[in-house]
């Protein structure tokens, strides 16, 4: 198993790598773009860690996943959430997920909300199954308007 732990702002430059890989992986499972996330400058990147949480699972092998998180009026916004598509169905997820939310916790929030792109029922499924239940918003997805976002939600108390 991974272990999962926060992102040290040394390591921008590998979070930012690993970022790159989600979205080349996954295209459609962001709001953001491989084009948009390239160009980003590592004074940019650095919001990451000082604005919010990022943080990674990784085990002898490398980094396998990221999610990161911020606190806004009492709600940690979780996003960002991707594990490599061979450590899939290990667990990953659900314990990138489950620091960012008791990092929210922490930090006062009594609830989280998340965002699942409309085709993305592996997400869907583990985010239902952590008790996360749709808001009843939408919207298209920024970086590919045939698909939508569908927000979830749940009290963290």
């Amino acid at each position: 198993m991974c272990l999962v732990r926060s992102v040290d702002p040394t390591e921008l430059d590998r979070l930012h790598a690993l970022r790159l890989e989600a979205l080349s992986e996954s295209p459609m499972a962001f709001g953001s773009t491989y084009a948009s996330e390239v160009a980003r400058t590592p004074a940019s990147r650095l919001s990451w860690v000082t604005e919010g949480v990022a943080v990674i699972a990784e085990d002898d092998d490398g980094w396998h996943g990221l999610a990161t998180g911020t606190v806004v009026n009492g709600v940690v916004h979780v996003f960002a959430m991707w594990v490599r598509p061979q450590r899939r169905r290990e667990g990953i997820a659900r314990a990138l997920l489950d620091a960012v939310l008791v990092w929210g916790a922490e930090q006062g929030a009594s609830s989280a909300r998340l965002g699942v792109v409309d085709d993305n029922a592996g997400a869907a499924e583990l985010y239902r199954i952590e008790g996360f239940a749709p808001t009843g918003e939408r919207e298209p997805l920024r970086s590919d308007e045939t698909h939508e976002v569908i927000y979830l939600a749940k009290a963290l108390r």
